[in-house]
């Protein structure tokens, strides 16, 4: 995944002049597998490493929307941010994620404040193993400039998961029945 999803993410990062990344779920913890930062937007702690951060995380928003309830409420109660957003918060920002097929995680406020925008990229046929790929950005953007992005995330994500499933060797997300 790795691999596929590196120049897919740099390609992100160049379209839109921010930051992206590539996260999935490995175990119980999320994994940043790939970014590419871009000079005057947000740099990512987190050297491919794993969390738990999954209430207060837009990439996780995505990774975990697809899971089974029971899995969403195991993998909530392991959660551990010092400040997690409710619970009633937490599974209507997973509804959106799958209802939308994208996340735009936009927090309003002043310097450091950061926004996110998010979509699916589909590991498996059964749409149940998700990763996410996305940008994550300092300065809140317009009406406008949230479209663009979104649909160069979301484009990202449907290339990634096509690539993916031609590699696996299963049908590509939306793809017809056979």
């Amino acid at each position: 995944t790795q691999e596929i999803m590196t120049p897919i993410v740099a390609q992100l990062a160049e379209q839109t002049g921010q930051s992206a990344a590539y996260f999935e779920m490995r175990g119980d913890s999320i994994a940043l597998l790939a970014k590419a930062e871009q000079e005057n937007s947000f740099h990512y702690v987190r050297q491919f490493g794993t969390h738990r951060l999954f209430s207060v995380h837009a990439f996780s928003y995505v990774c975990l929307a697809y899971r089974s309830a029971d899995e969403v409420k195991r993998l909530y109660a392991l959660r551990e941010e010092p400040r997690p957003v409710s619970r009633k918060e937490f599974y209507g920002k997973l509804a959106a994620a799958r209802a939308n097929g994208y996340v735009v995680d936009l927090h309003g406020g002043g310097p450091g404040t950061l926004h996110c925008i998010v979509a699916p990229v589909f590991l498996d046929e059964q749409h149940v193993e998700v990763g996410s790929v996305g940008i994550t950005m300092l300065v809140e953007p317009d009406e406008r400039e949230i479209e663009r992005i979104r649909d160069l995330v979301v484009a990202a994500g449907r290339e990634a998961s096509e690539r993916i499933a031609a590699v696996r060797g299963h049908r590509a997300f939306g793809a017809p029945d056979a």
